[in-house]
């Protein structure tokens, strides 16, 4: 299990990082144990991405029943977790930078805490229609274009 001080170190490494501070990537480990440590990002993001899966199916008529949309959302929660890690190992070692991949997940994995953070915002802020539906649409696009 991972304590609140290293997911908290992580996700300020991975702030420093989004301000295009290359000094925070001192706060994250480049081991095999970082790596798979990492992963409770997924974990720590999982009630955000359940709530913006909620808001996303807000006011549209779902066919299958709760227990399916549960299941297939569940199975495509994992493997987004895993495509991407999987596709960057085998192009990390194409690239001649296998020996930075373990860093470079740690890194992605705790920015994920971020733009998870970032888009359950932006989703209250714009599915409460506290804004008209143009400013939400550019708020929403300026948010995904700043990820």
């Amino acid at each position: 299990m991972i304590t609140a001080r290293e997911a908290s170190v992580a996700i300020f490494g991975a702030w420093r990082l989004a301000r295009f501070d290359a000094d925070g990537l001192r706060f994250f480990d480049n081991t095999v144990e970082a790596f798979w440590r990492s992963f409770y990002a997924a974990l720590v993001v999982l009630p955000a991405f359940a709530i913006l899966d909620l808001l996303r199916f807000r006011g549209v008529a779902v066919t299958s029943g709760p227990f399916t949309v549960f299941v297939v959302e569940s199975i495509a929660y994992v493997i987004a977790w895993i495509a991407f890690p999987l596709a960057m190992f085998h192009l990390s070692r194409h690239l001649g930078r296998s020996k930075l991949y373990c860093r470079y997940i740690v890194a992605y994995n705790w920015a994920t805490v971020l733009q998870i953070t970032l888009l359950l915002i932006v989703a209250v802020i714009t599915q409460t229609d506290v804004l008209p539906r143009g400013l939400a649409a550019l708020l929403t696009m300026i948010a995904m274009i700043g990820i």
